[in-house]
């Protein structure tokens, strides 16, 4: 299988490149930073911008029979946080339409628990909880995972 992994640099993105390719996929990273120029695990790296909706995606996940979203932002909190936030979202949402249009035959998004609530008292989170995010960073995850799973209905592309 053709695995694009999108932000593939990042810390968990990593080990899922190398997990990847030690199970015999062909591992196409998607990254922002040019100066890396070799991933372990990755046989391919494409470079894009960033991962707004502005990003043609199609390009970046050429010949993907799945995609791996493990986009995070590096802004850390504050206004500046909460613009890269959305516009990641936005990108996700833009990502997600294109792969409609390609050969992609599923999405996986990684999203956060933090969709939940920043914590538990009694009971821990499970399936069926219901979101209730108390900070930015939850609630536009959650606005994206919203919005996925709208366009997996409306263009029937699988989404995890």
């Amino acid at each position: 299988m053709r695995v694009a992994v999108i932000g593939a640099n990042g810390f968990v993105a990593r080990h899922v490149c190398l997990a990847l390719a030690d199970a015999g996929h062909e591992v196409a990273a998607v990254i922002r930073r040019r100066e890396i120029t070799h991933l372990p695990g990755a046989e391919i790296i494409r470079y894009m911008d960033d991962a707004g909706p502005e990003t043609d995606w199609e390009p970046l996940i050429f010949g993907a029979d799945a995609i791996l979203h493990l986009v995070s932002p590096s802004e850390g909190t504050g206004e500046k946080a909460s613009i890269a936030y959305r516009r990641i979202r936005d990108g996700t949402l833009a990502l997600g339409r294109a792969a409609a249009a390609t050969s992609v035959k599923r999405f996986v998004f990684g999203s956060t628990i933090k969709v939940n609530g920043e914590a538990t008292t009694t009971e821990p989170f499970r399936p069926g909880t219901i979101p209730r995010p108390e900070a930015t960073y939850g609630t536009i995850k959650l606005e994206t995972e919203n919005g996925l799973t709208a366009i997996s209905r409306e263009l029937g592309l699988p989404v995890t």
